[in-house]
């Protein structure tokens, strides 16, 4: 019983983390096409 809450308890971080991993991917993505996006404006 412990071991299965233990699984759980991991499977609950790994969610967590990929989440986390999407939304900062999702944050770069938007940081780099609105610097490309100034660049071509300014030039």
């Amino acid at each position: 019983m412990a071991r299965f809450e233990g699984d759980k308890h991991r499977q609950v971080i790994e969610a967590k983390g990929r989440s986390c991993l999407s939304s900062g991917f999702l944050l770069y993505f938007f940081f780099f096409s609105y610097i490309f996006f100034l660049l071509c404006f300014k030039g």
